[in-house]
């Protein structure tokens, strides 16, 4: 068996403490206020037809039926079912550069992390859709295939580092024919989203998206730097900082090319934008485009789903309750005794004092007549 939300059930205890020290105060007071109204010895007789028994009773029955509220509330499960479940949505793959230029600073921490932050915050917004991913550098790497397991996604996506390929250079053109076949030919839509500095070395990208366009493929480039640029730090054996030298030894410095970004979405009827501090660049594209998009059946699948049984512990509480209801904390003697409560309840009411007996006025009333 397990629970639905079981927080309820731990909220029990000190509700149920609450009550406890509710019920007790009450009857405190209700004592205090009985031995006010008569005298020791006069109790016994008028609350003869009351029963402690009897309450104790109604309040352990009420604080039952209690209890089985809040495991009926705590959604209780057993046993499973198959149910038939279809996924609607739209296919989505993301094409994230693994050069060393991703490894400069200029955003924190570094271009490729912050690129992984961006999508695993975007991911909770994707259910639904089907998502891939690509590595690219010189050459790409299918990743992750498309996929609604996105635990699986996700750890491809943790795990992609510029270690995956161990290739220099950037190639967008590779990335873009990479992700042609992954995307099924029956849905209608198909978004590709490329995240990368934009340093595209063997600049074929542009034509390579324009393939990409009569595929029905739309593209959408995210710029990840700064166009002032970064050096590329490079970690040595012995753990000391150096920077990415070219050929004759100078130091590199990788910028944001964000023109060339532009260009390639663009030729797909998509959009450049940067990716941000925090991701904003991915969520606009969500914000602008996929949310709007109509969703198809991607996959019908037969998925097990816990059968919930919180009806057995609200039938009980509902008996509980009634039960507690049709129990009197009076005997059937208040009857016998009812001459005795009325004469008391008299006693607690005084008398007028324009009723009092005068003998003087009485006499003169009756010469009168």
């Amino acid at each position: 068996m397990s629970f639905g939300n079981i927080y309820w059930l731990y909220a029990f205890p000190p509700v149920l403490v609450v009550l406890l020290l509710i019920f007790y105060h009450t009857h405190k007071v209700r004592q205090s206020l009985i031995k006010s109204f008569a005298s020791p010895t006069l109790l016994p007789t008028l609350l003869s037809s009351y029963s402690d028994g009897r309450h104790n009773l109604k309040s352990f029955l009420f604080l039952l039926s209690l209890l089985f509220i809040f495991i009926a509330l705590a959604q209780p499960r057993y046993g499973y079912t198959w149910v038939d479940q279809t996924s609607k949505g739209v296919d989505i793959v993301f094409a994230v550069d693994v050069s060393k230029s991703m490894l400069a600073e200029d955003v924190k921490p570094n271009r490729l992390e912050r690129a992984k932050y961006g999508i695993l915050d975007l991911i909770p917004k994707l259910e639904g859709n089907r998502l891939g991913l690509i590595a690219f550098s010189s050459i790409a790497f299918l990743q992750c295939p498309l996929t609604l397991d996105y635990n699986a996604f996700t750890e491809s996506l943790k795990q992609t580092d510029p270690g995956v390929l161990n290739r220099g250079g950037t190639d967008i053109a590779a990335a873009i024919r990479a992700a042609i076949p992954v995307f099924s030919k029956e849905n209608n839509h198909r978004i590709l989203i490329i995240i990368s500095d934009g340093e595209d070395l063997e600049k074929s990208g542009i034509e390579e998206a324009q393939k990409a366009a009569k595929d029905n493929i739309s593209i959408y480039t995210v710029g990840v730097g700064t166009p002032s640029g970064e050096l590329i730090p490079i970690k040595n054996t012995d753990t000391s900082t150096d920077f990415m030298r070219d050929s004759e030894g100078n130091i590199v410095k990788t910028k944001l090319d964000e023109a060339t970004l532009t260009k390639i979405a663009e030729s797909t009827g998509g959009f450049y934008t940067p990716l941000g501090i925090k991701g904003e660049g991915l969520e606009n594209i969500y914000e602008s485009v996929i949310r709007y998009l109509d969703k198809q059946d991607l996959s019908s699948t037969l998925r097990q789903v816990p059968i919930k049984r919180f009806q057995w512990p609200l039938a009980i509480a509902i008996i509980l309750l009634i039960c507690q209801m049709l129990i009197s904390t009076r005997s059937r003697k208040i009857i016998k005794h009812a001459p005795h409560i009325v004469a008391f309840l008299f006693l607690l009411n005084p008398l007028p004092q324009d009723l009092n007996a005068s003998p003087t006025k009485a006499y003169k009333s009756f010469e009168a007549n």
